[in-house]
């Protein structure tokens, strides 16, 4: 598998999905993972952050959400990739595919990421996903995302897998075979003959074999305990079947043990694969996603590594069994307590207003002033709030408020008139606010 250089964190989890279970009654048709959506936070000038990110699409009682939220370097899954996030505005958009929520500065990093997780997707579900962004499913601005750069970088990393050169395998049933010509043993290294001519009839003894371009090879038992590269043609053999060494039992049977039973997790983000304990690789490709509750009923060890066993297994005598350290409970996170704005926000239908005076824009997550906007000046709201009793309005982007009392639905068309007694009117208010909100925050934030 080529080399990936970004890191995966899975800290981090979101409440707001649809469980995999409840995609068919909500968007009529089952839960699949045919491909990536491809989103952006936002406008890059209003500097964005990844935790910040991580943290509003987390939110409780939220409306949106992705499945994980990358940058250049770090990917962080929020929802499990078999749950549906609520990400595309559109049914098959969230049946259908993961939602990626990108750094919307999207240097040549961020680009890099997002080609090295398509590429690991695709190694992970073993078929090409789509390349989607967020405008093909519904109307939206989100997001001018290169997606012939993603797939170009994916393809790139999939030219890197090579196929592992085939390897000798124990015979099932270990073989004294006769030349049945005179034969050269091969060096499978230089495919050169090896050494001098074995005459017709001579007797050898086999005990691995391997393929390669289609030939069957063979290898001596010396040949074997050198571990060296060299083989005879199997057709070039006539087979004298000998009594086989009795095989001692598997090390996975000798230390099985019965334990009590229980149910443990998946833990991992990318999922498990279950393995053949005789030969640790995996049965197929199925991979059991994070999350998946598997019921145990015994463990074993292997070269003094932990592997449990489910009742499943058990039960149809399958030696399959996965890694002890790659199940467990899941850690539960307590529930963050919500601000008080954010209990009281209220939706509303977007609307342009004007501020009546200078007015100042405070910051939701700290209640300072982020700046002041001058009489006149033109703000769309999309929320109102309140905050100890006081009335706001939130500015398209979700993260600033002004008091109702500095708003008005209509522009002021002779901003320059009377704007002293404006002024003098609300001064005396905006301070009291002001001090008082920041105290708030400050203590809000202990």
């Amino acid at each position: 598998m080529a080399k990936i250089n970004y890191a995966e964190l899975t800290q981090y989890n979101s409440p707001n999905y649809t469980p995999a279970s409840q995609v068919p009654a909500v968007y009529g048709m089952p839960r699949s993972i045919d491909g990536v959506t491809y989103h952006w936070w936002g406008d890059p000038a209003q500097n964005p952050q990844f935790l910040n990110i991580i943290n509003w699409l987390c939110r409780s009682n939220g409306n949106s959400s992705a499945n994980l939220v990358g940058e250049s370097g770090r990917v962080a899954w929020i929802i499990d990739a078999i749950n549906a996030s609520w990400h595309a505005g559109n049914a098959r958009g969230n049946a259908t595919t993961v939602g990626y929520e990108c750094n919307p500065r999207l240097s040549a990093g961020d680009y890099q990421t997002m080609g090295e997780f398509h590429y690991t997707m695709e190694k992970a579900y073993k078929k090409t996903l789509a390349i989607w962004v967020h405008k093909q499913w519904s109307n939206t601005a989100c997001s001018p995302i290169d997606k012939a750069r993603i797939r170009s970088i994916a393809d790139g990393l999939h030219k890197q897998d090579v196929t592992p050169a085939p390897v000798w395998v124990r015979m099932d049933v270990p073989r004294v075979m006769v030349a049945a010509q005179d034969l050269y043993v091969m060096n499978l290294d230089n495919g050169k003959p090896q050494g001098d001519k074995i005459k017709a009839g001579t007797k050898i003894d086999f005990n691995t074999k391997k393929t390669l371009n289609s030939v069957l090879y063979v290898r001596s038992v010396y040949s074997t305990s050198k571990n060296l590269n060299w083989g005879v043609i199997a057709t070039q053999l006539k087979e004298v079947v000998v009594a086989p060494e009795p095989v001692p039992d598997p090390e996975w049977i000798r230390n099985l043990k019965d334990i009590a039973d229980k149910k443990l997790s998946v833990l991992p983000a990318a999922g498990v694969k279950v393995l053949n304990l005789t030969t640790l690789a995996p049965v197929d490709g199925t991979i059991i996603p994070k999350g998946t509750q598997i019921d145990i009923a015994k463990e074993t060890t292997i070269g003094g590594i932990k592997y449990l066993l489910s009742s499943y297994s058990v039960t149809k005598g399958l030696p399959w069994g996965i890694r002890a350290d790659q199940l467990g409970v899941p850690v539960v996170e307590p529930p963050q307590e919500k601000p008080e704005w954010l209990e009281n926000l209220q939706d509303v239908a977007d609307q342009d207003f004007w501020t009546r005076s200078e007015a100042p824009v405070l910051n939701l997550d700290n209640g300072n002033t982020n700046h002041t906007l001058p009489i006149n000046s033109k703000v769309r709201i999309t929320h109102t709030t309140e905050i100890l009793g006081q009335q706001y309005m939130m500015l398209d982007g979700g993260k600033e408020v002004i008091e109702t009392i500095y708003l008005s639905d209509t522009e002021i068309t002779n901003p320059d008139d009377d704007i002293e007694s404006r002024l003098s009117a609300l001064e005396k208010i905006v301070n009291t606010i002001v001090t008082f909100l920041t105290n708030m925050f400050k203590n809000f934030n202990k």
